[in-house]
């Protein structure tokens, strides 16, 4: 039995897609039950850090207050930028659609000491929550 790749898109976040109607080489479509990938989410759930409780609430004002709240990163896209920004350990980043500062938050943790994030959110309407949440981070806002 052999399965289609599964993507993994570095675009706007990171996203992770499993396509819903993987199918084998007979055309037979993959239950849930049948295939492994569909239990990857719970598996690296289950084996990761607890999500910080700051981004836990900013999670959660954004899905209560925010327009399109499925833009945010959420726990398991902000882990692995977090884990790629302390493996690069920057002394900058950049970062273009700050949306609630999620992502932001995340890649700021692999900073080196003094080091500057420059990050760009098109909708003003957004920096009330943006800098609540820096603040509540101990980041400093310039």
């Amino acid at each position: 039995m052999s399965f289609r790749a599964i993507p993994i898109t570095i675009g706007t976040g990171i996203s992770f897609f499993i396509d819903s109607c993987l199918r084998r080489n007979d055309n037979k479509q993959v239950t849930k039950m049948s295939n492994p990938l569909y239990n990857i989410e719970e598996y690296i759930l289950n084996h990761s850090d607890e999500e910080d409780p700051i981004l836990a609430e900013l999670d959660r004002e954004t899905n209560l207050k925010i327009l399109r709240p499925r833009m945010l990163s959420g726990h398991l896209q902000g882990k692995v930028l977090e884990m790629i920004s302390k493996m690069i350990n920057p002394e900058k980043i950049l970062e273009l659609g700050t949306y609630t500062g999620y992502s932001a938050i995340c890649l700021a943790k692999g900073l080196k000491k003094n080091g500057i994030l420059y990050t760009i959110e098109i909708n003003d309407e957004l920096e009330d929550i943006i800098r609540k949440y820096f603040t509540k981070a101990k980041l400093k806002i310039r």
